[in-house]
């Protein structure tokens, strides 16, 4: 397992998510910058490099997470859900799958841009991307106003061969001809605000779309399932609205039920006066923050265990404080 660490997002990173996302390695497109917002980055170093190389760190993954988004641009939606008619008289049922445009998630706190490199195996971006959520989970722990608010993530819709969004094909394209990719990397998510405008604004039946455009509601693009595994056991779960363009899935949980907000909570601290073992039982991966403000700087990783209600750390985790370890941490274990 890489040593994964998490640290703030800088101008400098802009460049190679750039490139992640020109290799197919971006989950989720870019989108508005919101009025608050945390850039977190995973990442590692190779201790078994001789010499200097071993301190250098590779990043590995980021996402955004932003606070209260559509709050200062609309952004929308389609709902999926059913009319049924019915006539008992008659014995007649009949249910009908729909789309209706929305707003729903405006206000909500959104996992964004999330992004990886294409050169990590997938065992390493299940790791980056747990790393991530943790951190991401602990610094909405420290605000108090978001843990009455959804959390969400747009996933990327499926694709056929040619690139081509058969969901699209078969309803946005009538209304407009851009190529949502493209549009996307030019205009980001407010392109979605100016097409919404022109699409269908009362329920449309599903039923009347071409048939592969209607088996693309929901699909998640197989690049992503790796991202789609990671929010799934952080507890976020289809929530029954899909994207504008190609009808990803949105997942959704209320803040207040996350495991990584609800269990987080601050440890008495001390250092081991040896390394621990990393086969003891006990021992575990931790997320750990050095104060209560929502500083992504703050946040590392290191091997830890509990020891009655002290969290004795490593003692390597020293290097990890510019000065003395403080006398407590913020943490949740991230498992062994």
């Amino acid at each position: 397992m890489k040593n994964w660490q998490l640290r703030a997002g800088r101008p400098s990173d802009e460049r190679l998510l750039s490139a992640w996302r020109g290799q197919g390695g971006g989950v989720s497109p870019p989108g508005l910058a919101e009025r608050q917002e945390d850039w977190l980055v995973a990442e590692w170093r190779d201790p078994g490099r001789p010499g200097p190389a071993s301190q250098v760190a590779h990043a590995g993954a980021t996402l955004r997470l932003r606070h209260g988004i559509g709050l200062g641009q609309r952004r929308f939606w389609y709902h999926v859900g059913c009319v049924v008619h019915a006539a008992p008289e008659l014995q007649l049922f009949h249910r009908q799958n729909t789309l209706l445009l929305g707003s729903d998630y405006c206000g909500a706190v959104e996992l964004a841009e999330a992004a990886f490199d294409p050169g990590l195996s997938p065992a390493e971006q299940a790791q980056a991307w747990r790393v991530l959520l943790t951190g991401a989970q602990m610094l909405l722990a420290g605000l108090p106003e978001a843990r009455s608010r959804l959390l969400i993530t747009e996933l990327p819709g499926w694709r056929d061969a040619a690139g081509q969004s058969p969901f699209w094909q078969g309803l946005g394209a009538h209304f407009h001809d851009a190529d949502p990719q493209q549009a996307l990397r030019e205009r980001g998510a407010g392109w979605r605000a100016d097409v919404a405008s022109l699409m269908p604004q009362h329920p449309v039946y599903t039923s009347f779309l071409a048939s592969a455009a209607e088996a693309a509601i929901g699909r998640c693009a197989e690049p992503a399932r790796v991202w789609l595994d990671a929010v799934a056991e952080a507890g976020l779960r289809y929530g029954r609205h899909v994207t504008l363009d190609d009808a990803g899935p949105v997942f959704e949980a209320p803040v207040d039920t996350l495991a990584g907000v609800v269990q987080v909570r601050r440890w008495p601290l001390e250092l081991a006066r040896q390394a621990l073992d990393p086969g003891a039982a006990g021992v575990a991966w931790w997320v750990l923050r050095t104060d209560g403000a929502a500083g992504a700087d703050a946040l590392f990783v290191a091997r830890g265990e509990l020891r009655g209600t002290t969290l004795v750390l490593d003692p390597a985790a020293a290097a990890l404080w510019a000065s003395a370890p403080p006398p407590s941490v913020w943490g949740i274990t991230l498992g062994p």
